[in-house]
């Protein structure tokens, strides 16, 4: 039976990352249409692994934030945003497609993915602590084809920071088995870095 559930899992895995790809890479760029895919992809994926493992999953959707998670998850922001611009905090404005992407979508559909779904189903079959790194891993995988979709490349710098909040944000949901933690870190996070590292 474990056997199964792993194989249909990595087959709607595969097959969610295939079509995700293709379709960045195949349409024009724009970034209304980026988050669409992403909504309608993802979105479908969740579905049909819920459907599929008959995941329950209402209780850590609907868990309040940890603040002490936020707080700490902040402070380590600031240490890393100061380190990298030198100490200096020089802003920018941050755009419409911004705001409603990178503030109010993406945590959310991200961190159920990621880390409700994917995260939270493997680590049932192999472990916290594995399923943390199999999702964190998948996780920097996601973002490959959405920056070459967006024209920025890939680079090494780019995937480590990305694993490195990933396996952060795993930690922080293993512990508090809240979602909304988890979207709040990420929320946050989107916002230092879209305000001081653009």
């Amino acid at each position: 039976m474990k056997r199964k559930k792993i194989q249909a899992f990595v087959t709607t895995l595969a097959a969610t990352f295939v079509v995700w790809t293709v379709l960045l890479l195949m349409l024009p760029y724009s970034a209304w249409a980026g988050l669409v895919v992403k909504l309608v992809v993802w979105g479908a994926f969740s579905l049909i692994v819920l459907k599929q493992h008959d995941l329950d999953v209402k209780s850590i959707v609907e868990k309040e934030s940890s603040l002490k998670w936020v707080g700490m998850s902040l402070l380590l922001l600031v240490i890393y945003l100061l380190a990298v611009n030198k100490f200096r905090l020089d802003y920018s404005p941050l755009s419409l497609h911004f705001v409603v992407s990178a503030i109010l979508i993406s945590p959310v559909i991200e961190e159920f993915v990621f880390k409700v779904v994917v995260q939270n189903f493997t680590s049932q079959l192999i472990g916290e602590i594995k399923g943390n790194i199999f999702a964190s891993i998948l996780f920097v995988v996601y973002h490959i084809p959405l920056w070459l979709y967006r024209g920025n490349g890939v680079a090494a710098m780019n995937c480590l920071w990305v694993l490195v909040f990933s396996l952060w944000v795993g930690f922080a949901f293993n512990r508090t088995r809240s979602m909304k933690t988890c979207v709040v870190i990420h929320l946050c996070h989107n916002i230092v870095l879209g305000l001081f590292l653009s």
